[in-house]
Formats: C-alpha cells, structure tokens, sequence
C-alpha cells in the first residue's frame, strides 16, 4: 500500500503547475522611452517557491504588437 502510495504522490508533484511571477520596481506602466527598473521573477511550482533550484532566466522583451525587440537582448 505505501508503494501505491508513493507512486500516487510522485504522480501528483510531477502534475502541479509551474508558475513564473515578474516584478518590476518601477511598476507596471511606462509612459515614455527613458525607462528604468530591476525585474524579479518568483518560480513557484503549487505553491512552493523554487527560485533557487532554478539555474538560468531567460530573458526577452516584446513590443505592444508582440514582435521580439532583438535588440533589447545586447542591452541586459
């Protein structure tokens, strides 16, 4: 019964969501071109922070028609 259980359970963590928060310093809207902020991202996978298992963020930006800013990339 505590194999199936195991199994169960392992089934479980291998389902939950992973979810990815992004926090800016400078807040949420910008109004001009001359912009300045830190950018946070939180992992969560459930609910349970797992930043610090995560080795590498990659980031990109896109533009309000959703088109990749190359270079934007060489800027960071």
């Amino acid at each position: 019964m505590d194999d199936y259980v195991d199994k169960q359970i392992d089934k479980i963590n291998k389902e939950l969501p992973i979810t990815v928060y992004i926090d800016s310093s400078a807040g949420n809207i910008f109004t001009d071109s001359n912009i300045s902020t830190t950018l946070t991202a939180t992992v969560y996978k459930g609910n349970v922070d797992i930043t610090d298992q995560v080795k590498k963020f990659k980031w990109m930006k896109r533009d309000k028609n959703g088109f990749l800013d190359e270079n934007w990339g060489r800027l960071v």
